[in-house]
């Protein structure tokens, strides 16, 4: 009786054993590092059944929050979820700053036993950051007034002036409003609104309504879990014998002449102002071929301005004279399509202040209608003068890419969009022949930046001359390519360099200054006052630059065009882009940009 005991107890042991060893395999968890109240976040688990056949089940739950919150998981029992943030009141959100919200997920088999075969179990921590705070949602545009409606048929521009405390980009999201107040009426088929997912969509009456009409306007903007609405109300007329005439939009450019040196990047900014509040759009030409929309950035400023501004790289052209032709025109309104074009002289020099350009070379491979990744800068700049190495030298070449494009990718079943630069290579067999010993050529983690910033740095051995070439070629998440190629030249004696011009900026007003930052930077922000500062701005030549600055867009201005510091201001409430250029110039006449 006690060896069939004891055989009994030992097969259930081994055979609890076996049960135990086969738990579902984590392989990923995909979670955020931190988040803030009042937003979402999606969570996701890839897992492996282990060579087991049954299927897996998931279950998310949440261990802990701070009081002040409420979060809630959705969709909690499958491989992903969204985890919302909930405030309970928006005075104490900020008390949630600092701590953490703890998740767990389970994955077990279909069907198991949970004392035989126990889930395996993940935790997660997000720390919380911020608090999202609601945006603030403002219509204007030509709305028409109780005493001074917009007769019929019309076309009614209308624009998004909101604004968000935090600096986010809000979902914008615009209708009109089903039951119009007045004693006039619609015909069949008005109005019709376009563009409902933009910030300036448009409202077409195609005819004449029959009398007086009050449409309302809505606008929503959705930003993490808040979702903000407001109206405002389009005051219509019929026909009538009073007739209007459409006024031809009036077109500026901040340059009639233009001079740059082979390489660097030609920029021009329109403002185009239309008084009937149409909406406006551009064409622009290089002599005459039209530019790629990838060298362009429009903005709709307020109910009455656009602007346009234009960044072409002139690697490609050789030196001379161009011109470049910009055309305003309206693009929908139903009283006239109107247009105005303006002409700037673009004169390319071949070499700049600071003597003859080293080598340098940018071509984009044929991907489509895409261009491949912009090359925002490189630093030294071989198109203003030879990058020169020393013996003994710290060798530091710095590229900044940017590009927009976008695609979703799959991994165990979980789907996420990526965006910008996907990844770099390099090619430095010149170098390398050299008998220079390079560790770790500069990459960029996969598909996470609309700008890339790559650096290549080396010890410069002893003895070196002559010149290397090196060739750098960045893709985008779409595979599409741009080619880098300059030239490295190696001298025993002493050479100047240009200085190399970095920029800091103080928004808050604390005197405290963040970066600093190279060319192709990017700030979103609501303040419209801005110190900037040039300090942090390098010389290996230990020569002291001198500085000059300039602002392009939104009738941006500065305190000082020269000088260490200066202050960017910004007038009225106007959305769009401003484009500031710092240039670092030596007392041997190198610069940079």
């Amino acid at each position: 009786m006690k060896k069939y005991t004891i055989f009994t107890v030992t097969v259930w042991i081994v055979s609890l054993t076996s049960m135990l060893v086969a738990q579902p395999t984590i392989q990923q968890v995909y979670a955020p590092a931190q988040m803030r109240v009042m937003d979402a976040a999606s969570l996701a688990v890839a897992a492996d059944a282990a060579g087991d056949e049954r299927a897996l089940e998931y279950h998310w739950s949440i261990v802990s929050a701070p009081e002040v919150t409420a979060p809630v998981l959705y969709f909690a029992d499958d491989h992903t979820c969204v985890l919302e943030l909930w405030w309970l009141s928006a005075s104490t959100a900020e008390q949630a700053v600092g701590g953490k919200v703890s998740v767990q997920v389970e994955v077990s088999y279909a069907g198991a036993d949970p004392d035989l075969e126990p889930p395996t179990v993940v935790p997660v921590d997000i720390s919380i950051y911020a608090v999202n705070h609601p945006p603030v949602p403002i219509i204007a545009g030509n709305l028409g007034s109780l005493t001074a409606r917009i007769p019929t048929p019309a076309a009614i521009g209308l624009t998004s002036h909101s604004t968000d405390p935090d600096g986010d980009s809000p979902r914008v999201d615009w209708g009109l409003d089903e039951y119009p107040s007045g004693p006039g009426s619609y015909r069949l088929g008005d109005p019709t609104m376009y563009g409902t997912n933009g910030t300036s969509p448009s409202v077409a009456v195609t005819q004449a309504t029959t009398g007086d009409i009050n449409q309302g306007v809505i606008l929503r903007l959705t930003d993490g879990l808040h979702v903000v609405t407001t109206t405002d109300t389009i005051y219509l007329t019929g026909a009538s014998s009073q007739t209007t005439t459409n006024r031809v939009p009036v077109l500026t450019v901040n340059h009639d002449t233009l001079n740059v040196t082979q390489g660097q990047n030609a920029i021009v900014q329109a403002t185009a102002v239309d008084q009937d509040g149409d909406d406006l759009a551009f064409t622009w030409l290089m002599g005459s071929t039209s530019v790629s929309t990838s060298y362009l950035t429009t903005a709709r400023n307020n109910s009455t301005t656009f602007t346009s501004a234009l960044q072409y790289p002139t690697s490609n052209l050789s030196p001379g004279s161009y011109t470049i032709t910009v055309r305003a025109f309206e693009s929908t309104t139903s009283d006239g399509y109107s247009t105005q074009t303006k002409s700037i002289l673009l004169n390319v020099y071949a070499q700049g202040t600071g003597g003859d350009p080293g080598y340098f070379d940018v071509s984009q491979g044929t991907c489509g209608s895409n261009s491949g990744p912009t090359l925002l800068s490189i630093q030294p700049d071989p198109q203003t003068s030879a990058i020169t190495l020393q013996s003994g030298q710290t060798a530091s070449v710095e590229l900044i890419f940017q590009d927009y494009s976008s695609t979703q990718k799959s991994f165990q079943g979980v789907t996420t969009t990526v965006t910008g630069i996907d990844s770099a290579t390099w090619d430095l067999s010149q170098l390398t022949a050299r008998g220079i010993s390079i560790q770790d050529p500069p990459q960029l983690p996969t598909g996470i930046a609309q700008q890339g910033r790559f650096v290549l740095t080396f010890p410069v051995p002893s003895g070196q001359t002559g010149d290397s070439q090196v060739v750098v070629t960045a893709s985008d998440v779409l595979g599409c390519t741009t080619t880098v190629g300059f030239g490295l030249s190696f001298s025993t004696a002493s050479a100047n360099q240009a200085p190399v011009a970095r920029i800091q900026f103080d928004q808050d007003g604390d005197g405290n200054l963040s970066g600093p930052f190279a060319s192709g930077y990017q700030l979103q922000t609501t303040s419209r006052s801005i110190h900037l500062n040039a300090g942090a701005s390098t010389d290996e030549g230990d020569q002291t630059p001198t500085f000059t600055w300039s602002a392009n867009g939104l009738n941006a201005t500065l305190s000082a065009s020269s000088g260490v510091d200066t202050t960017l201001s910004v007038p009225g409430t106007g959305v769009g882009n401003v484009t500031v250029v710092l240039t670092a110039t030596d007392s041997g006449g190198l610069w940079s940009t």
